[in-house]
C-alpha cells in the first residue's frame, strides 16, 4: 500500500467517526423565534387584560377587552418579528429583548383602539398595564434567554460546516471566525487534495477528512449545512470545479477570504455566496406542517377510495395489496415508498430495469386502470406523514435507475443528482407540465430534470399550492401513464 492510499484510508476512518457524531440536524433559529413569539403573545394578552380587570373591577365588555388585548399582543409580536427583534443574538440578552417588547407593547396599547374602549380611568389603566407588562416580560424573557443561551452553548443551534482547502488558507478562515465570535457555525473537518506539507492532517484542531472527491459522500452521510471553499479568489478554475461538484448537495456554499460575513444571522454579509440550501428555516417548517396537515386530511377524506382500490387489487390477483420499492430520497438517501400493487407478483420489478410499456402483460387489469389515473400513488400519502416525501417535489426515482437496462440516469443528464437537494414529492412541476409517467427516452428525462431544478430554485408554499391545484386536471393527460 503506497503512502497516498494509506493516508486516504486513515482520513476515511476519521471521516466515518466524525460523520457518526453528526446525525442530529441543527435546531433552526426560527424555532426559538416562534417559541419567543408564542410566549410573548400569551404574556402580553394576559397582562393587558389583567390590567384592565384591576382598573375597572368589573369589565362591562370582557369579550371586547380580551379581543383588544389579543390584538395588542399580535400586532406587537408581528411588528417586532418584522423588525428583526427576535434574533437569537437579541433573545440571549433578556433585558434588551424585554425592553424592545415592552416599548412596542405600550405603543400598540395606545394605538390599537380608541381610548374610550379601554377601562376608565384611562391613566390608571395605562400605568397598570405598563407595570404589569414590565414585570411579566422581565420574567418571561429571563426564561427565554436562559433557553436560548443553553441551546447555543450546548451546540443545538450549530450548523455543521466543512472547509475545502487546507493549510494557511483554512487557518485564516478559522482564525477570522474566532475573531468575529461566530456562534452558529461549527467547522468539523476539512478536505484538501494536497498531500504535502502545505496541507497538514489538522489545522487549528480541525482534522482533515479526505480529498475533495470524498466530500460529497461524507456530506450525504453526515448532517452538513455549510461548505466553505478556502481557495484564493485567483484560483478561478478550482473554485468553478469545486462549486460544480457541490451543486448536488443541499448545503450553503460560500467562498472564504471574507469569513467574518458568516457570522450568525447574516451580519457583515461580505462573503461570496455561490449557492444556498433550497428550503431552510421557517420555510422548511411551514412546508413540513402543510404537508403533514394536508396528507392527514387527505387520508381521512380518501379512505373510502383507498379501501375500494385495495379491495379491487386483493380480489383480482394474488399477492399483497401494497408494493414497496426503494427510491432516492432527500440528499440521495434511500427511502421505501408505498404504492398499490399494479403488477402480477411474479412479474414485479423492484429495480425497474424494464420500463412499463403500453399493453404490458406484467400489469394486471386493475393495475392498468389505477396506473392510468395515478391511483396507485395514493398510499404515498403515508410517506408524506412519516416525512420521507413531500406533497410537492421532484418525483423519487428508483435507486440505481437506468435507461434501456444499462445506462444510469446520472450519465444521461448533467446535474441529475441536484434534484435530490429537496424532499421528493407525490406530484411536482414536471408532472403538471406533461412529464408524468414512464421515462422511455432520454429527452423525457432531460425535460423532467429541467422542470425539477426549476422547482427547486423557485420553491415557495404558494408555488406548492398552485402545483397541487393543477395536479388533478393534469391527470387527464394519460399519454405516458400505462
Amino acid at each position: 500500500m503506497d503512502t497516498g492510499t494509506f493516508s486516504r484510508t486513515n482520513y476515511r476512518s476519521t471521516a466515518d467517526r466524525v460523520a457518526r457524531g453528526l446525525q442530529r440536524p441543527a435546531v433552526p433559529a426560527v424555532a426559538f423565534t416562534m417559541l419567543a413569539v408564542g410566549i410573548d403573545t400569551a404574556v402580553l394578552t394576559l397582562a393587558v387584560w389583567f390590567a384592565a380587570y384591576l382598573t375597572a373591577g368589573v369589565l362591562d365588555q370582557p369579550g371586547l377587552t380580551m379581543g383588544l388585548a389579543m390584538a395588542t399582543a399580535s400586532l406587537t409580536c408581528a411588528s417586532l418579528w418584522a423588525a428583526g427583534a427576535y434574533r437569537l443574538s437579541t433573545l440571549r440578552q433578556p433585558l434588551l429583548s424585554a425592553a424592545y417588547v415592552w416599548i412596542a407593547a405600550v405603543l400598540w396599547t395606545l394605538a390599537v383602539a380608541p381610548i374610550d374602549l379601554w377601562p376608565y380611568p384611562h391613566s390608571s389603566f395605562f400605568v397598570m398595564a405598563a407595570g404589569l407588562l414590565a414585570i411579566s416580560l422581565l420574567a418571561s424573557h429571563a426564561l427565554i434567554g436562559l433557553i436560548t443561551r443553553w441551546a447555543q452553548d450546548f451546540g443545538l443551534t450549530d450548523r455543521s460546516a466543512v472547509l475545502v482547502g487546507g493549510g494557511k488558507e483554512a487557518a485564516a478562515v478559522l482564525e477570522t471566525m474566532q475573531a468575529n465570535n461566530v456562534r452558529d457555525i461549527r467547522v468539523v473537518g476539512l478536505f484538501d487534495d494536497r498531500t504535502d506539507a502545505r496541507s497538514p492532517d489538522a489545522v487549528l484542531g480541525v482534522p482533515k477528512l479526505g480529498m475533495t472527491a470524498d466530500l460529497v459522500p461524507f456530506a450525504r452521510q453526515a448532517q452538513i449545512d455549510v461548505v466553505i471553499i478556502a481557495f484564493p479568489l485567483t484560483a478561478k478554475r478550482r473554485i468553478r470545479e469545486t462549486a460544480e461538484l457541490l451543486r448536488v448537495l443541499p448545503v450553503d456554499v460560500h467562498l472564504s477570504g471574507l469569513a467574518s460575513s458568516i457570522a450568525a444571522e447574516g451580519r457583515g454579509a461580505d462573503l461570496i455566496t455561490l449557492s444556498h440550501r433550497p428550503i431552510t428555516g421557517g420555510r422548511a417548517m411551514a412546508k413540513r406542517v402543510f404537508d403533514a396537515a394536508v396528507a392527514c386530511c387527505a387520508l381521512i377524506l380518501l379512505a373510502p377510495l383507498l379501501m375500494a382500490v385495495a379491495l379491487a387489487v386483493k380480489l383480482t390477483s394474488t399477492g399483497p395489496v401494497f408494493f414497496r420499492q426503494k427510491r432516492h430520497g432527500y440528499n440521495n438517501t434511500e427511502i421505501e415508498i408505498f404504492k398499490f400493487r399494479s403488477m402480477y407478483v411474479e412479474s414485479a420489478d423492484q429495480s425497474a430495469r424494464r420500463v412499463v410499456q403500453k399493453g404490458d402483460p406484467r400489469v394486471t387489469p386493475v393495475g392498468r386502470f389505477i396506473r392510468r389515473w395515478s391511483l396507485d400513488e395514493l398510499p404515498q400519502l403515508i410517506n408524506v406523514v412519516t416525512g420521507d416525501l413531500s406533497l410537492v417535489g421532484p418525483r423519487p426515482h428508483v435507486v440505481n435507475a437506468v435507461y434501456s437496462e444499462t445506462t444510469p440516469f446520472e450519465d444521461l443528464v448533467d446535474g441529475y443528482a441536484a434534484r435530490h437537494r429537496v424532499l421528493p414529492g407525490i406530484t411536482g412541476w414536471a408532472q403538471i407540465n406533461g412529464w408524468r409517467g414512464e421515462i422511455d427516452d432520454p429527452e423525457r428525462l432531460q425535460r423532467r430534470v429541467e422542470h425539477d431544478l426549476y422547482y427547486i430554485e423557485n420553491s415557495t408554499l404558494w408555488f406548492d399550492l398552485w402545483i397541487l391545484l393543477r395536479t388533478i386536471p393534469s391527470l387527464l393527460n394519460t399519454k405516458y401513464a400505462y
